[in-house]
């Protein structure tokens, strides 16, 4: 959703903190700011394609970029606008590639915009889902993804292309995966939020989600109120941002409330964001040079951040494999008719889980992700019986001792012999 000068930003905070490389850009430092524009005729929103085409990819990742951080206007001049921080100026030039269009700046906290002029493409997005006002509380809150979205290009749908570009416009990710404090994030209406959470739930079965209220900042000044951005600058309509001074900031208030209907769609936990990666970049180390006739279909700074904190594919292969007590509840359920004691268990669950390693090409890890202490298994034994009423338990006295036997519920016995009389308690 738009971060336009005379827009509300979807986020307060500050976002990008690296040095500006400016030897990779093709313009002077030195001067103000600088355009250039793609003379290019057509679109990829204008021109016919087929049903089939794989343009659609670039299609919906544009929009994606459109719903964060662009702007239209179907009155009179009929414009398309999206703005990028110098950061990722790679994306602001894939879509001018894209949709042709003036690209210009940087303005204010080194920010460029493309505009783009022409009736055909503006009422093409809107189509295609885009709305003016979009900051608006009466239209933020009716805002759905694009209609297209759920249709299938080579078997998979638009949804993650839409996805990755809204995380590349607007969306979040920090945290170290060592920590296990990573998270991804992406702010937006509830309704637009929900809907792309059930959607992605569909392709991502075992992630979860939470969504939360997103707060927002004010500068409380001569009775006025502004919205406070990074590094304390307000806006001011009329003259455009304005630095708040010490004095400036002596003289006011800054207040922190939730903001009316802007809420964070989050996705937390190593595991959760290993799933989330894999998915929204195609478990590709090297995602940020596919391309589709010349159109990429991520930024390439968001993707490096997000591959060098979660590893490359094999590192994510491995700690996504599954270690004894994952497949302990399925050796259970699919346990024969019998009693078994403590150690043939471990053994049945390691043989399984080094199967399913085996098939998987991870056998390295084996050593590292099988049980071996019993106090341990035990007591994962107990949760199972007690909590999820998955295994049953009985001993039998053998000489001076009371040996444990275990058999699955879902195979249950008919009936219990008649030595079998101690249940264990619980631990």
């Amino acid at each position: 959703m738009s971060k336009k000068r005379d827009n509300a930003l979807f986020c307060g905070k500050e976002r990008h903190k690296d040095k500006i490389d400016y030897n990779n850009l093709n313009f002077n430092k030195d001067k103000d700011s600088f355009s250039f524009s793609n003379l290019n005729t057509t679109d990829i929103f204008t021109i016919p394609i087929s049903n089939n085409d794989p343009l659609w990819r670039i299609r919906a990742y544009i929009m994606g970029i459109f719903y964060s951080d662009g702007t239209i206007k179907a009155q009179r001049s009929y414009v398309a606008s999206v703005s990028q921080h110098i950061q990722d100026f790679d994306i602001l030039e894939n879509v001018q590639n894209a949709i042709g269009g003036r690209i210009s700046g940087p303005y204010d906290a080194n920010i460029f915009y493309l505009n783009v002029y022409g009736k055909e493409l503006v009422l093409k997005l809107k189509e295609f889902g885009m709305k003016e006002r979009h900051t608006y509380i009466d239209v933020a809150n009716t805002i759905l993804p694009p209609y297209f979205i759920n249709k299938k290009i080579n078997g998979q749908t638009l949804l993650r292309d839409f996805v990755r570009a809204y995380f590349d416009g607007d969306g979040t990710f920090s945290g170290r995966y060592k920590e296990r404090t990573t998270r991804f994030g992406f702010p937006g209406p509830e309704l637009f939020l929900n809907t792309i959470d059930n959607l992605m739930k569909k392709e991502i079965t075992d992630i979860s989600t939470f969504i939360t209220r997103e707060s927002i900042r004010y500068f409380i000044t001569r009775e006025k109120k502004y919205v406070l951005y990074s590094n304390f600058r307000i806006y001011r309509k009329g003259y455009g941002f304005y630095s708040l001074t010490p004095l400036d900031l002596k003289q006011g208030e800054i207040i922190t409330t939730k903001h009316p209907w802007l809420k964070r769609l989050q996705i937390s936990g190593s595991l959760n964001c290993i799933k989330f990666f894999n998915w929204l970049y195609e478990n590709n180390d090297d995602f940020d040079s596919y391309n589709v006739n010349g159109l990429y279909l991520c930024g390439k700074r968001k993707f490096r951040k997000c591959l060098n904190i979660l590893g490359n594919y094999l590192y994510r292969k491995e700690r996504l494999a599954p270690n004894w007590n994952d497949v302990l509840p399925e050796v259970i359920s699919q346990v024969p008719l019998d009693y078994y004691k403590l150690k043939r268990l471990m053994q049945i669950t390691n043989n399984y889980l080094y199967d399913i390693l085996n098939s998987l090409n991870l056998n390295q890890i084996f050593e590292k992700n099988k049980i071996e202490d019993e106090d341990i298994f035990r007591l994962r034994l107990k949760y199972l019986e007690y909590q999820d009423d998955l295994l049953g338990s009985f001993q039998k006295r053998i000489g001076s001792s009371n040996v444990n036997f275990y058999y699955s519920q879902i195979n249950r016995p008919l009936k219990i012999p008649e030595e079998y009389k101690r249940k264990i308690e619980l631990i």
